[in-house]
């Protein structure tokens, strides 16, 4: 694909989809994943007729009410260990009951939690429906949270990773963040 993108050979609908793509992948242009071939890929994509401004804001700005509901019951929750350096949300079934979400609501979450200043690791723990947990972690430092959702038979890359968990939510929370190295 990449020749074709540099040759010409690539129509305006996929260059658009390509560049949806890339964009989530490296979170606006914003993750160490980011390099500068990233960058000339997408200016090759706008090139061919990605609006780049339209797909940045539905991907990173436009929000359902109940997606803002979630955000809004993670910042109202959010938990702090290792000096404010670890985040983590719980989300029972009941919280999204309670507060008009789904579990597809919650997609940003970890990302909220993630950016509150001087976190460098993220997690979010919640409740799927039959009772087991999905674990969401984000990393914004040397701290590899693939080897640690690893470590419960998840998996991902060194930024974002997951796993699923089957023990209390409390245990699923002191676990994680007692695998986390100490942070610097």
């Amino acid at each position: 694909i990449i020749n074709r993108l540099l040759i010409g050979e690539i129509p305006k609908k996929t260059a658009s989809l390509l560049y949806a793509a890339l964009a989530a992948d490296t979170g606006g242009f914003r993750y160490v994943n980011t390099t500068p071939v990233t960058h000339k890929i997408a200016a090759k994509l706008i090139e061919r007729g990605a609006n780049h401004a339209d797909i940045c804001r539905n991907l990173f700005e436009c929000k359902t009410k109940t997606a803002l509901a979630a955000e809004a019951f993670a910042m109202s929750n959010v938990k702090y260990r290792a000096g404010g350096k670890i985040s983590f949300v719980k989300i029972t079934k009941e919280d999204k009951l309670a507060h008009g979400f789904e579990d597809e609501d919650t997609y940003d979450v970890i990302n909220v939690i993630r950016r509150v200043d001087g976190v460098k690791v993220a997690i979010l723990v919640r409740e799927k429906e039959d009772g087991s947990y999905k674990i969401s972690t984000r990393s914004a430092c040397e701290i590899d949270v693939s080897k640690i959702c690893a470590i419960f038979g998840g998996g991902g890359h060194a930024g974002a990773a997951g796993a699923s968990m089957a023990c209390t939510m409390d245990e699923a929370v002191a676990a994680l963040i007692e695998a986390i190295p100490e942070i610097e």
